[in-house]
């Protein structure tokens, strides 16, 4: 059987959480709000209370390196490769107690 796994994370958009947090505030029911804009409840409930950022739909926690030190990283493995010297993910790893 070729069975294809769906994510069942982020399956409406912003504007359609942008628009349920409106009506719910506005004093609609949240259940029947959020079902009509395939929201989950718990979601518009977090952003009604402020628990999460009205702009965020980012998944865990915030990034450590910046973009452009990420791309400055990825450029130097690049070239180390290049010259002959593949770098491994042990070669990178954080150099502290946790890692040992």
């Amino acid at each position: 059987m070729n069975r294809t796994k769906k994510s069942k994370f982020h399956q409406y958009n912003e504007e359609a959480l942008r628009k349920a947090v409106e009506r719910v505030k506005a004093g609609g029911k949240l259940r029947e709000i959020c079902r009509a804009y395939g929201v989950p409840k718990s979601t518009v409930q977090d952003r009604i209370s402020g628990k999460v950022a009205k702009t965020s739909m980012q998944m865990g926690p915030d990034p450590i390196l910046s973009h452009e030190c990420e791309n400055k990283l990825v450029e130097w493995i690049e070239n180390l490769a290049k010259c002959g010297f593949p770098i491994k993910k042990r070669g990178i790893a954080r150099h502290d107690s946790k890692n040992r």
